[in-house]
């Protein structure tokens, strides 16, 4: 920084007047060269400081001399805390935009943006410490004027005791029409609740308008009539979206004749024929009745019409003429046939007391199997019981009695509320509802009950019907909390060996040896270049494995089956992938499990990838087996060339260390994500708890400060910028250390640009933007679908971002060929930019346009995802006329050659 001193001392001048500063006022005595060598000398001080490790010590001791008045040049008066912290707020902002320029190396420029926070944030905190300190001297001056001022409060005091007995007169007046107006209003809210839920149980269809022509009210009946679901729709658009008819059910109705709207224009009627005819279900006659809905002063409030469901009614009428003609003919035969009633009556009476006496016998025969019945489900650990219509309990067996500490008896014939209270009934109460209009409910819930206490429950109601007439229902209720902890204990075992295999980045596989079908986690899927949801047979895996190695991995799992080898299998392979011919070293290890017939059931266990390992290893045996050679050769040599051989010995070791270097770089690499994540994370999560800590401890007078509060803001910013800072580097050593291939597969343009859409809708909508997409041209591409779907998000969230205030923003996408590349065009016309430096916009943290908020390191992440995949992107801009970016995926076919 001292380097730049000219540089880092005019970009602190300008982000302390983009900010507007506070305390610039307090030098506007000084000419602009004046203040340029005062804010000059001052960083050079400061920097001095830093290398001194004083800096710290430095800042405190300038905010105790302004506290104490004697800081030069800068008053206390007049001057806030929150000013002197702004001024290093701004000072680490300047700081934060060179650090681009002072590395280019990750963790560097990581370990410098924590270093900075963390120092400014202990300023922060200190400046907040000196702040509280002086309130409190300020408020022990106040407190003792307040006891001056005691005095005459107490003389104020009498007279205050004087209207005490008008204000509570007054109070229990307010108090009155309080209750009056909750009264009223609870009363109102009824009124409402009761008029809602008449109009969902009525038979007929009730549809409104508001004052504008939108549908506002849309029951449950006119829902199921039609099929479909409540919108606020324009009277033009009524006929097609509810499919409405004349009378005849072929003539499409006009918008003039629908009821809704004749009754929207102030027409009254009764018994209008109308036909609906629903998408997926049945035509229906309906008579509407219709009327407009006015206020007391004559305006039109919108309209109303009920609609009744003739339909069935209408074939009755014409069923019963039919009926009629048929009944005629039927008296003729009624005649005939009562004189051959009358014959058979007799027999009838003795077929009656035949079965007289069989009843008696089936009443006994139900009687035991009832006993029988009840020994049974008394015996069974779950809740079994019968409710009849009204809910009350008709039967019951004896675990009711453990559950409820209650007799079967004294169960029988109360409500289910008194019996399982009213915690459990409010739970259950939706359910009962259901059963009794005939749905059988399945339904697994957490519930207390009042004596069984808390429980997790499997619940089954059935129906009971007569003559299509629920009369009430069965109960089967199982107590599941065990099965509950265990299943969450397993999930929670799951998560934790999931964890432990992407931690361990291990493939996991277990097969069925009975079957020899396999399932594999997504890992192994993707090395046997096989797709995540395909239905794996053993022998599909085992054609993967390179040739020289099949036959002895086959021999070994052949081996592991036997009883006799005690399930064990531990071997080293090779895999070739059968796309892309990358070949992997592979590690595994397992077991077999045995049933009690010594036979084989399960064979499952772990692959773990050792390519780079075993290469390294090879690479290092290769070296000594050559190195030895050359010794050999060399031995009967002279000294200059025994001289050689040590060299070339010392040149071995060198590179044997280098080796190891690489492994522990590799090493720290695979580490710095989780680093990235908790690590660093971990010291802004304190400071933001210690600023929660502060604020709490701070009076609520001292929230209320504007001063406390500005300062609070700044903190808060920083600390979130600090959070998006880590999780943009993290996602940066993600895209550096992909490969190609790693998630590929055929990716459709046209739909990632639809979803990018759909999530930019609120800003495209506020901006009014128009795009313009042409993708007919654009083939599917092989590609990974999250590093594709990225790319389109950066490139046109940056175009809605940077657009011109000055014009409505336009962008155009297309897509076209060009040699072996599928281009992906994307054209605004927003702010532009000047591109003299034009290497620099992929740069990371390197941001052209500072009046919106950002990072940085979206262009840099799109370049490192198309280059990592064997493409390019280029950029034209040119200045307040708008930029073109073309993203060159390559093609398919080149891809893979």
């Amino acid at each position: 920084m001292e380097n730049h001193l000219q540089q880092a001392t005019e970009a602190n001048i300008a982000l302390a007047r983009e900010v507007n500063l506070p305390l610039l006022k307090v030098f506007s005595h000084l000419s602009d060269l004046e203040f340029f060598a005062f804010v000059k000398d001052g960083l050079e001080n400061f920097f001095a400081q830093l290398k001194q490790q004083t800096a710290l010590e430095y800042s405190k001791e300038s905010i105790r001399k302004w506290r104490t008045n004697t800081l030069p040049s800068v008053p206390r008066g007049g001057v806030a805390t929150a000013d002197l912290v702004l001024v290093y707020h701004v000072r680490k902002q300047m700081m934060l935009d060179f650090v681009g320029q002072y590395t280019t190396d990750l963790q560097k420029g990581l370990a410098i943006a924590k270093e900075l926070d963390v120092f400014y944030a202990q300023v922060e905190l200190f400046a907040f410490n000196q702040y509280v300190d002086l309130k409190e001297e300020e408020h022990q001056a106040f407190n003792h004027k307040l006891q001056e001022q005691q005095v005459e409060l107490e003389e104020a005091f009498e007279e205050l005791l004087t209207s005490r007995e008008e204000l509570q007169q007054t109070n229990e007046k307010l108090k009155l029409e309080a209750a009056i107006r909750k009264t009223a209003e609870e009363v109102l809210e009824k009124e409402r609740n009761f008029l809602k839920a008449i109009l969902e149980h009525i038979s007929d269809g009730v549809i409104a308008c508001d004052e504008n022509g939108h549908t506002s009210l849309f029951n449950k009946a006119t829902r199921e009539m039609h099929g479909l679901s409540e919108r606020p729709l324009p009277p033009e658009q009524w006929a097609s979206y509810f499919n409405l008819y004349c009378g005849d059910g072929e003539t499409a109705l006009a918008t003039a004749e629908i009821p809704l709207y004749r009754a929207f224009r102030g027409e009254t009627f009764k018994g209008a024929e109308i036909v609906i005819a629903p998408e997926n279900g049945k035509k229906r006659l309906l008579l509407a009745d219709g009327q407009p809905i006015r206020s007391s002063s004559g305006d039109t409030l919108g309209a109303v019409v009920v609609m009744h469901d003739v339909t069935e009614l209408r074939k009755a009428q014409k069923q019963q003429q039919e009926a009629m003609r048929e009944l005629h003919a039927l008296n003729q035969e009624l005649a005939t046939a009562l004189e051959e009633l009358q014959a058979t009556e007799e027999q009838l009476l003795e077929t009656n007391n035949e079965l007289e006496e069989r009843v008696a016998a089936r009443t006994k025969e139900l009687a035991a199997s009832e006993h029988q019945m009840r020994l049974i489900t008394d015996a069974m650990p779950v809740l079994i019981s019968y409710v009849d219509a009204d809910e009350r309990y008709r039967f019951n067996n004896k675990a009711y009695e453990k559950w409820f500490q209650q007799s079967s008896s004294e169960i029988c014939g109360r409500k289910i509320e008194e019996v399982i209270g009213n915690v459990a009934y409010a739970n259950v109460k939706p359910n009962i509802n259901s059963v009794l209009r005939g749905d059988t409910v399945n339904y697994v819930t957490k519930t207390y009950f009042k004596e069984a206490g808390l429980r997790d429950i499997s619940v089954s109601y059935i129906p009971h019907k007569m003559e299509e007439e629920v009369v009430g229902f069965f109960a089967l209720i199982s107590d599941i909390s065990e099965q509950i902890k265990a299943k969450e204990q397993l999930e929670e075992s799951r998560d934790e060996l999931s964890f432990a295999i992407e931690a361990t980045e291990l493939g996991t596989w277990d097969v069925n040896p009975l079957t020899n079908k396999l399932k594999a986690n997504s890992r192994l899927k993707e090395w046997f270049g096989l797709q995540p949801d395909e239905e794996i047979d053993l022998q599909l895996a085992l054609d993967v494995i390179a040739e020289k190695d099949r036959g002895r991995v086959t021999d070994a799992i052949a081996q592991a089956w036997q009883y006799e080898s005690g399930g064990q299998y531990d071997i080293d392979y090779t895999i070739v992938h059968p796309h892309t011919k990358q070949e992997r070293i592979v590690r595994a290890k397992g077991r077999a499990w045995f049933n009690e017939g010594k036979e084989a059931y399960r064979f499952n266990g772990t692959l773990q990838d050792q390519t780079k390992e075993v290469l390294a290893r090879e690479q290092q045996e290769q070296s000594e087996k050559a190195a030895q050679k050359l010794a050999e050769e060399l031995a009967a040599a002279n000294e200059e060339l025994q001289a050689a051989n040590e060299e070339i010995q010392a040149s071995n070791e060198e590179l044997h260390q280098t080796n190891q270097q690489l492994s522990l770089i590799n090493a720290d690499m695979d580490n710095f994500i989780y680093t990235a994540s908790h690590d660093l994370r971990a010291p802004i999560s304190n400071i933001e708890g210690l600023m929660i800590a502060l604020m709490r401890n701070l009076s609520a007078d001292s929230r209320q400060s504007p001063t406390i509060q500005k300062l609070s803001g700044l903190i808060t910013q920083s600390i979130e910028r600090f959070k998006r800072t880590i999780n943009d580097l993290t996602q940066i050593t993600k895209i550096q250390r992909e490969c190609i291939g790693e998630d590929l597969s055929q990716v459709d343009l046209t739909e990632i640009i639809s979803e990018v859409k759909l999530d930019l809708a609120p800003q495209i909508e506020q901006t009014n933007a128009a795009i313009e997409i042409n993708m007919k041209d654009c083939a599917p591409i092989h590609f990974s679908a999250k590093n594709a779907r990225s790319i389109v998000y950066n490139l046109l969230s940056n175009a809605v971002k940077y657009r011109s205030p000055e014009r409505d923003l336009k962008i155009r996408i297309s897509c076209y060929f060009e040699q072996e590349y599928q281009v992906l065009s994307i054209e605004d016309n927003g702010l532009g930019m000047d591109l003299t430096e034009d290497s620099k916009i992929f740069a990371m943290f390197k941001r052209l346009h500072d009046h919106v908020e950002g990072s940085g390191v979206g262009l840099y992440i799109v370049k490192k995802i198309i280059e990592n995949a064997k493409g390019k992107i280029e950029v034209q801009s040119q200045l307040n006329e708008g930029s073109t970016f073309r993203v060159y995926f390559l093609h398919q076919n080149y891809s893979l050659n």
